[in-house]
């Protein structure tokens, strides 16, 4: 207990002798007011002025983020539709470590080309293996801008094209966004 007390007391006597030291005195000329004020302005420049350049240095990191992003080069992984489907049938994990956030450069056979069900401004191709009575597909959303080559495309036909695919939804389908048509 005398410790805890001789520690306060020792705190509070650097605590007085600092106050001192570093402007506890009163300020009575007019001199020492105006130079009070200067220093409060040049303070607050300072701070203003390390602020801003704090923001500039992260809006700087952001967009060297954005830049590396953008500059690392996308791997595009090649795949059959029959291959893509049998992945996430025979066992999802490994269908998304194999698909799953990629670019893929799919060949399969179109199954339905519709408006999308979800999304207004987009529309869906929905590629398969091409055998009969197919349940599971691969789902791919296309921008309005994809309109024109869209409406060249016949069901049956067999197609490629490069989508980033976001995986297997609900069992039902492999869902992606389309980047290109190729033929």
């Amino acid at each position: 207990m005398k410790k805890v007390v001789k520690f306060i007391g020792i705190g509070f006597v650097v605590l007085v002798v600092l106050t001192m030291v570093f402007g506890g005195g009163e300020k009575t000329t007019q001199a020492d007011d105006t130079s009070d004020v200067e220093t409060v302005a040049e303070e607050k420049t300072e701070a203003e002025a390390e602020a801003e350049a704090e923001a500039e240095a992260e809006t700087e990191a952001e967009a060297e983020a954005e830049a590396a992003e953008q500059s690392e080069e996308i791997v595009v992984v090649e795949a059959t539709a029959k291959e893509v489907l049998d992945a996430f049938d025979d066992n999802e994990i490994k269908g998304n470590k194999l698909y799953k956030d990629k670019r893929i450069k799919l060949t399969g056979v179109i199954a339905d080309i519709s408006h999308s069900d979800f999304i207004e401004e987009k529309f869906t191709l929905s590629i398969g293996t091409g055998a009969d009575f197919e349940l599971v597909d691969i789902k791919i959303d296309a921008d309005l801008n994809f309109e024109d080559e869209l409406m060249e495309l016949n069901k049956g036909e067999e197609i490629t094209v490069l989508f980033d695919c976001e995986g297997f939804v609900g069992g039902l389908y492999v869902e992606g966004e389309l980047v290109e048509i190729v033929y």
